[in-house]
This record gives C-alpha cells, sequence and structure tokens, in this order.
C-alpha cells in the first residue's frame, strides 16, 4: 500500500449499562439496516424486521472486545445481502452504522474494480475493505454470469497499486484463505463464525494491521528524517 487514509477516528466504548436512550439509537441503526430494496426482501423467505428493545440490548452486550472498530468505515463488497444480514447487523453497532454494502451486480472484474477505486477516493474515505469469497448471485439470488471471488478483486486491486486500503477476506469455504493470502489480503474470516464472533476476530485482526501500519510509517519517518 502506497498511499493510507487519514487517521480514523477513534471512540471508546463505554462501559456498564446501556441507556435506554442509546437503546433506541441502536435500533434505529437496525431499522435502516432492514428498510432493504424490494428486489432483496423479495427474494427473502421472511420479510426482515429489526429486533426489538430486548435483541437490541442482548446484540449489543454480546459485542466485547471490538473498540477497535469504532469510527472504522468500512466497505462491504458481497453480493446476497440478505444472507449476511447477521454479520451486517453486528457490523453496524460496532462501527455505529459506519458499514457502506458495495453489492455486486453481475458487471466484469475491471468494472467492478473501477467503482471501487471511485469509491475510496470519494468523502468519508474507507478504512477497511471486507469483501466476500464467492460473488457469483445477483441482488435479486438469480445467478450471476460470470461470478467472481473476492480474492481476484484484491489482486487485481494491487495489480494495478491502487490499494490505498487494509482488505480482508471472508468465506464460509476455509480453502479460501490460501488465495486471499496469495492476493495480498491482511486478513481472513470464516463466515461460519457466529456473527458477534465474527466481528470481534474482525476487531482484533484490524487492530493487528493498524498497528503495523502505524509501525511502518514510524520506520518510513525515520528513515526519511
Amino acid at each position: 500500500m502506497k498511499e493510507l487514509p487519514v487517521e480514523r477516528p477513534v471512540t471508546e466504548r463505554e462501559s456498564g449499562a446501556v441507556s435506554p436512550d442509546q437503546v433506541k439509537k441502536l435500533q434505529s441503526l437496525l431499522r435502516e439496516l432492514c428498510a432493504m430494496r424490494s428486489t432483496t426482501q423479495a427474494a427473502l423467505p421472511v420479510r426482515l424486521s429489526p429486533p426489538n428493545h430486548d435483541e437490541t440490548r442482548k446484540m449489543h452486550d454480546k459485542l466485547t472486545g471490538v473498540d477497535a472498530l469504532d469510527g472504522v468505515k468500512i466497505l462491504f463488497l458481497d453480493d446476497t445481502p440478505q444472507f449476511h444480514y447477521p454479520i451486517l447487523a453486528n457490523l453496524t453497532l460496532a462501527t455505529h452504522r459506519r458499514v457502506e454494502r458495495i453489492a455486486y451486480h453481475g458487471e466484469s472484474l475491471q468494472d467492478l474494480v473501477a467503482r471501487l477505486e471511485e469509491r475510496m477516493k470519494l468523502c468519508p474515505r474507507p478504512h477497511l475493505l471486507l469483501a466476500d469469497g464467492n460473488l457469483d448471485l445477483l441482488p435479486s439470488s438469480e445467478a450471476a454470469d460470470p461470478g467472481l471471488q473476492g480474492f481476484a478483486v484484491i489482486a487485481e486491486l494491487h495489480r494495478r497499486n491502487r490499494l490505498t486500503i487494509p482488505t480482508m477476506g471472508m468465506s464460509n469455504v476455509g480453502a479460501y484463505r490460501r488465495p486471499f493470502k496469495a492476493a495480498g489480503a491482511d486478513g481472513f474470516l470464516d463466515k461460519n463464525l457466529p456473527p458477534d464472533r465474527f466481528v470481534q476476530a474482525l476487531a482484533r485482526r484490524f487492530a493487528r494491521t493498524w498497528a503495523e501500519i502505524h509501525r511502518r510509517r514510524e520506520e518510513e519517518f525515520l528513515m526519511s528524517d
């Protein structure tokens, strides 16, 4: 990575009891997440509905150890949001809404990479790209022809020397760990994990990656002094 984004804002997650007002704010974030496009809702066996007050509180209480994601802007590259709703809901709570889906619509690798490049230039600038392993369905759940793999997208971004942020892959196929690593991804996450543990693993990996970025920055500064 040649160029890195400006410093991300960092806020500390409050410890202890969560006030009713805070729970209401969290519920409003999940309500927006559930208000998906009609094409997406039509593909679902059951219409998504936001969790109630108690469910929201329980989700929040289970998300311990994710402070590293506070204030982090994540680009979430996937194809079928209905299957990723539990992960997206937990990421929404952990980042306080700073998750932006980049949906795959069946375009070519070059066109998708170009769209990602344009988005990474815009404000607010993202801090992390999280790419799904298989991009083989359209938002309507119809099969995409042809499909793509997330590691191919990351590899192409590296090839074009256009990556300015860390990247991580995710899949329920464990064998994808190696191609994501070969593509230059900074980490791999197993989608078979429960959603809260998935987000906790992402927070740990992102914290290590960000620490390594700062270490390299300091070394480059000392060498240039």
